[in-house]
């Protein structure tokens, strides 16, 4: 199975460690070319860009979140802008998706906990139910050889400490 994502690697091992796992680069077509030829069994591809490029002609599993958690704040559309436009600044606040963005920060604090960047397999998924927030939250530790899970519910009031409790106690099973 094919995959760029070294989170992805990680994870689908997890849930097989039967299947061999090799890193693909390129762009959706040459990944496609690489399957079609035989040169991986199977290949790793975000939906959204399938979808994008209007390819549905190939066939399509899609890979349940409890097997592969996306990377925290996946999906998310960020602006930033100069705190002394307050006029854009305001009308940002307009379009915000709040619960979005407390996930998404949720998600943030969990990863900053863990002292992660790109290069460290992390994923996390914050969702809200009601009056509180949900954060299942994973990372491949070196020291033990294995993906390291958790999930954790708050109230939505405590979602900073959230990522971070989850983090820390992920951490402790180091």
């Amino acid at each position: 199975i094919g995959t760029s994502s070294i989170r992805r690697q990680k994870q689908i091992l997890n849930a097989n460690p039967e299947v061999a796992v090799v890193e693909i680069r390129g762009n959706i077509d040459s990944r496609i070319g690489k399957w079609e030829t035989g040169e991986v069994d199977g290949i790793v591809l975000a939906a959204a860009g399938l979808n994008r490029m209007g390819i549905w002609d190939i066939p399509r599993y899609e890979i349940p979140v409890e097997t592969c958690l996306p990377a925290p704040s996946q999906g998310v559309i960020c602006l930033e802008t100069h705190k002394d436009e307050e006029w854009l600044n305001l009308f940002i606040e307009g379009i915000s998706h709040n619960p979005t963005k407390i996930q998404a920060t949720t998600e943030r604090y969990f990863l900053n906990t863990l002292e992660g960047s790109c290069e460290l397999p992390v994923g996390a998924l914050a969702e809200i139910k009601g009056s509180n927030i949900t954060l299942t939250g994973e990372f491949f530790s070196e020291k033990r050889g294995e993906l390291l899970r958790g999930m954790k519910t708050a109230p939505i009031a405590s979602h900073l400490d959230l990522g971070r409790e989850l983090a820390e106690s992920l951490l402790s099973r180091e």
